[in-house]
């Protein structure tokens, strides 16, 4: 994996907007993804991470999940389905954006990450019962990338966005994710690959410092 994140650094040109030329875009990357200004809900969450073991800490790096809650409130996600919920870090970002948003998780939520939700207050999570119909954001955090999107492909309201996580283990199901007419722009930030569903914007791929 060090050639490839090696790879990536040497390929990654579109920071903090430079080099973008649609204005939507140019505007989610100076907006969004390099956003500064922290949210209410940052702190409280990062504080109970540090109080966690180790092993309890996730894979992330903390502003992936801060970038999600970002993308959250921009896209106003209202219907949020999240595969796999490891420590339940990246849950508790999309959890916090809006109270009345439901987050369902396709999955088993862990006793230790209830009793974490249920500790900050985040009561809008729960497991995924059949399919949801229409879906505004899909986070996956484990693999079978293609699968998944074919899966939820066609649930998604127009704007919708979809996030992969480890997308270069799976570069072949990136790939064919990235050549779907739907996918209009997707942004590779190495540990995450995003995707835009916006019939609107012209078709882009960017390899994202960040």
């Amino acid at each position: 994996m060090i050639g490839k994140y090696l790879k990536y650094r040497l390929k990654a040109h579109y920071w903090h907007g430079h080099h973008v030329h649609s204005p939507y875009t140019y505007w989610l990357m100076t907006n969004v993804i390099y956003e500064r200004w922290p949210y209410y809900s940052f702190e409280k969450i990062e504080g109970l991470r540090k109080k966690c073991a180790p092993n309890e800490k996730g894979e992330l790096n903390p502003k992936f999940g801060q970038m999600m809650q970002r993308l959250c409130a921009t896209n106003n996600a209202r219907n949020i389905v999240q595969l796999g919920c490891d420590d339940g870090w990246e849950t508790m970002y999309l959890a916090a954006n809006d109270s009345k948003a439901s987050v369902e998780v396709d999955g088993k939520i862990s006793p230790a990450v209830h009793n974490r939700l249920k500790l900050m207050g985040f009561h809008n999570v729960k497991e995924l019962k059949g399919e949801e119909e229409k879906v505004d954001m899909v986070v996956c955090m484990k693999g079978e990338i293609w699968k998944v999107f074919e899966r939820y492909r066609e649930a998604m309201n127009e704007g919708g966005i979809m996030i992969f996580k480890d997308i270069h283990k799976h570069q072949d199901e990136w790939d064919k994710v990235k050549d779907d007419q739907k996918v209009r722009v997707t942004m590779d930030f190495y540990r995450i690959g995003v995707c835009w569903m916006k019939k609107d914007l012209q078709k882009e791929n960017y390899i994202v410092k960040f």
